[in-house]
């Protein structure tokens, strides 16, 4: 809690420790912080696996630690309308089965940059695409076959997103990161959070929508609203790119941002403000920008991790936001059995 919370880094906190238990002489304590980092490491992937009831190691059962499938521990939103979790059986069959529409937003950002380790292969991995970051095998091999197609801006404006396409730094391994989250809710996608190599480019934004689409239990008769801050470039070339890869019979719809959409020309107003696009209801889709701006408080303390310290940090982060967002929209506390006894306990004393 007091990395999740305060944004308190390993060493912070070791020194925390240090003067609790010697206040007069801290540095008397014998060090440990080289242990305290392994085992809070090891703490947080029991903890994850805790959560997704991973709670047993024989292979008979088929439930053994090490086979955690892509995804399978990451939390999404609650509220998003998903076939066999909050929608009716009969869905399909309602007159206005608009209602039930996905909508999709991404956005990159480059405070959460990584600088270059010594570590190499020493590194281990004990979470590798189990949560919110994919599997690096698949997304580096994705990476390598994409197809690049320069487009030209329809807008013929410059944005931020079009220039930090090339965006390099020798210093560092990983620039950013992209993401996909629910624009109303503010959940992050599962398995749909991956590092930038070489500035946002359009191959990345592939990935983590085909993943997100993958991975958030949608059903492509559903359709799609998908906010991204160029999309009047994005979508240009989107069927050559990835159309073989989408779910049969996903209709898409683009869209981008209230905020950004007005620093286009006027026909990118009308052809992409949401407010303009019917039955997806007032989407404002700038909700990663709030997100970014918690995350980033403990981006700093993740830039000399090691990779994998750094991925089971943001994975822990997203999730925990995911968290929080359904405890704060009060779904959990309706659903809960607990909380209804206590409910109830409560109304009998009232009377």
């Amino acid at each position: 809690l007091a990395n999740l919370e305060c944004k308190t880094s390993a060493y912070q906190y070791y020194q925390l420790l240090r003067r609790k238990t010697e206040p007069l002489a801290p540095q008397v304590v014998v060090e440990r912080y080289a242990e305290l980092r392994c085992l809070s490491r090891c703490w947080r992937w029991l903890k994850k696996l805790k959560w997704g009831g991973r709670n047993k190691t024989r292979e008979s059962d088929g439930n053994i630690i090490g086979k955690v499938r892509t995804a399978e521990l990451a939390l999404f939103c609650p509220c998003c309308p998903q076939p066999g979790v909050n929608l009716p059986d009969n869905w399909k069959e309602d007159e206005n089965k608009w209602v039930y529409r996905r909508t999709l937003m991404a956005d990159g950002n480059f405070k959460a940059d990584h600088i270059c380790q010594s570590t190499g292969d020493k590194d281990v991995w004990l979470s590798p695409g189990s949560s919110m970051l994919p599997h690096r095998e698949e997304y580096t091999e994705f990476l390598q076959a994409a197809e690049n197609i320069k487009t030209k801006v329809p807008c013929e404006n410059s944005f931020r997103a079009i220039e930090n396409t090339l965006l390099y730094a020798k210093t560092c391994d990983i620039n950013g990161i992209v993401a996909i989250a629910c624009p109303r809710h503010g959940c992050f996608a599962p398995g749909s959070v991956a590092n930038l190599y070489r500035g946002e480019q359009q191959k990345n934004v592939d990935w983590v929508l085909l993943q997100s689409l993958k991975y958030s239990n949608m059903d492509p008769e559903q359709g799609l609203l998908f906010f991204y801050d160029i999309a009047c470039q994005y979508s240009v070339h989107f069927q050559r790119r990835i159309g073989h890869r989408l779910p049969v019979g996903l209709d898409t719809d683009f869209a981008i941002g209230q905020f950004h959409v007005h620093g286009h020309k006027e026909n990118c107003l009308f052809c992409f403000s949401s407010m303009f696009i019917p039955q997806y209801g007032v989407v404002i889709g700038e909700i990663l920008e709030s997100l970014w701006a918690n995350l980033n408080a403990v981006t700093p303390v993740m830039r000399t991790a090691t990779l994998a310290h750094q991925a089971e940090m943001l994975d822990d982060h997203i999730c925990d936001s995911n968290h929080k967002k359904a405890l704060n929209i009060g779904v959990i506390h309706f659903l809960c059995p607990m909380n209804k006894r206590i409910d109830s306990r409560f109304s009998q004393n009232a009377l």
